[in-house]
């Protein structure tokens, strides 16, 4: 079982708002301490330079309008991790306002580091996720079955 106990204030930045906070973690045995994350961006693209590696994320967005629903979205994710102790089982879940999870899923490959003092970055291209009527919704990436960090989706209805 893992204890998380956030402190922190929400800011706003060039329209987007952000939730900068300290964590202190307590763990149980048997998992390993959760990595920190410096970043969770939802975008439509991600283009990753052939030599430097350097990454380009084109429209971050936290709102979408589609005509019609039950409707599909495709977009990227990025995540950049530091303090990771161990191996993770990665996934994706989307829960609407009512707490439900109506769409997850597991990374095909775990994300393992030893080192903390390493950073690990998560680059998902062109997932497709269901979103079943309009609303909020919070997609998160977690980590051995813990939320990790979440970022707020909006859907409207043209």
């Amino acid at each position: 079982m893992t204890r998380v106990r956030a402190r922190g204030a929400k800011i706003t930045w060039f329209g987007f708002e952000f939730f900068v906070c300290s964590l202190e973690v307590s763990v149980m045995r048997g998992k390993p301490p959760l990595p920190l994350v410096h970043a969770f961006v939802v975008c439509r693209e991600i283009y990753e330079a052939p030599k430097s590696k350097d990454l380009a994320l084109v429209a971050p967005f936290s709102g979408l309008t589609l005509p019609r629903y039950p409707a599909p979205l495709q977009f990227s994710v990025y995540a950049h991790l530091t303090e990771a102790r161990g191996r993770y089982a990665m996934g994706l879940h989307l829960e609407d306002s009512d707490g439900e999870v109506v769409w997850a899923w597991d990374l095909p490959n775990p994300v393992e580091e030893h080192d903390p003092l390493l950073s690990h970055r998560i680059v998902l291209h062109d997932i497709v996720v269901e979103f079943p009527r309009p609303g909020r919704y919070i997609l998160s990436i977690v980590a051995n079955g813990d939320e990790l960090a979440h970022h707020v989706l909006v859907a409207r209805l043209v």
